[in-house]
């Protein structure tokens, strides 16, 4: 949350019930998209990545150790009109981000371009510029919501599915990564799907005027109307007045 500087959302409920499980004060630092994330890890400027796909490969890769998974994601296609998966052309991917290694694998004959965020994806497919994009379900149901959007849709892509882990940096002292993994392995399943459910129903996303206006048009047409109706009705006394004033006049 920018206005009160504050770092919100499912993994963040995560991470806070770890500080009280364990007694750790983690300081969050809000990267513009998933890559930067990545590099600050590697250039020892993050030590933990709340985040990160169980994946033990791209993990070593990464240079992180993976705790215990604590979050089953769910992914689906967002598309365009009547576009499916096998007829997509081009695929919008995320740079850097591992949901784009896992697309690529599974449609390697396909055209990929890269964004730098999934709100960059979606308005893509949106304008024709790609054919379709992946990413997890909670995200594409917020993302895609808005009359501006109304001819996307979505569809489950379960051979897409992964976990999720949190990555604690290779440097880190063996005994952080130790005390982190026992905590996420503690924490009910049915704990921290509440705090994705809660944080997607409360989530929203930023309107442009665009939005209020798509959103809102029958209330603005019948404004409008009422607004032609009333000026109509002043007008005809105003004139029915007049010509009276006029008659009596004469």
């Amino acid at each position: 949350d920018d206005k009160e500087e504050e770092y919100l959302g499912g993994i963040s409920d995560v991470m806070k019930k770890i500080s009280e499980d364990t007694g750790l004060e983690f300081q969050y630092v809000i990267d513009d998209n998933y890559g930067d994330a990545l590099r600050g890890v590697d250039k020892g400027e993050v030590d933990i990545i709340a985040a990160f796909t169980n994946d033990y490969s791209w993990a070593e890769e990464k240079k992180v150790k993976l705790t215990d998974s604590y979050l089953d994601i769910s992914m689906s296609a967002v598309v365009k009109g009547n576009t499916s998966e096998e007829n997509a052309g081009k695929i919008a991917i995320v740079k850097d981000y591992y949901i784009g290694r896992m697309v690529e694998k599974e449609f390697p004959d396909k055209i990929f371009v890269e964004y730098s965020t999934m709100q960059e994806c979606i308005d893509s497919v949106r304008r024709g510029d790609t054919d379709i994009t992946f990413m997890p379900t909670f995200c594409a149901n917020s993302l895609i919501s808005g009359a501006r959007n109304i001819n996307l849709k979505t569809f489950s892509m379960p051979n897409l599915n992964y976990s999720m882990a949190i990555g604690v940096s290779e440097n880190e002292d063996a005994m952080l990564y130790n005390i982190i993994n026992k905590a996420v392995y503690s924490i009910p399943s049915d704990e921290i799907d509440s705090y994705m459910m809660n944080n997607s129903l409360s989530y929203e996303m930023d309107k442009t005027l665009l939005d209020v206006v798509l959103d809102n048009y029958l209330m603005i047409i019948f404004i409008l109307i009422l607004f032609i109706i009333t000026f109509g009705i002043i007008f005809y006394l105003r004139s029915k007045y007049r010509i009276q004033k006029e008659q009596i006049a004469e």
